[in-house]
This record gives structure tokens, sequence and C-alpha cells, in this order.
């Protein structure tokens, strides 16, 4: 697999698609390269700033900022997530809003 972001600079097929290039620095995460995107938003590889540790970043798009209820909506479905404990399961932390 080659190092270059492969998706950043891609012909966008809406406004949802909006991939950061590689060493963005994106709320306390530096994104390493974008590992998929769809119309839901796109998936990081990313350098957590405070532990520098590698994790996955989820990205949603810009555009879902305009649904006023979407962060409220969010947050309790991310608790909830958060909160499943179990081996099969990945593990889930909480959502970082901005």
């Amino acid at each position: 697999m080659p190092d270059s972001n492969f998706m950043a600079g891609s012909a966008p097929l809406g406004s949802a698609y909006e991939i950061l290039e590689d060493g963005t620095i994106f709320g306390g995460y530096t994104i390493v390269r974008c590992l998929a995107y769809d119309m839901l938003g796109s998936l990081y590889l990313a350098t957590n700033q405070e532990t520098n540790h590698l994790e996955t970043l989820f990205v949603f798009p810009s555009l879902v900022g305009r649904d006023r209820a979407f962060p409220e909506r969010f947050a309790l479905h991310a608790k909830k997530l958060c909160a499943l404990k179990h081996p099969n399961l990945l593990n889930f932390t909480h959502p970082l809003i901005i």
C-alpha cells in the first residue's frame, strides 16, 4: 500500500466529500492518511497528539452541522456505543465535536 493519501485530491462526488490532507491537524489528531470515505463521512488513520498512538478517526462532513439536532442525537448514540464492552467489538471513545 502506498504511503501517500490516495484519496486526497480525488474528484469530489458531492459536498459530503471533504478529504483532509495528510499531516492536517484536526482536533488534537494529526491525519496520517484517509482510509475510506462515503456520504456519511471520512475515515482516517490519525495520530492522537496527546498519547502519540495511532487511532482511527471518523469525520462527518460539514453539511451535517446544518442539522442543529445532530450533535445531541450523535452524542446520545456515541454515549451508548462507548458503554458497550465486549471482546468482539471495537472500542469506542468519546466523540470529539469540533
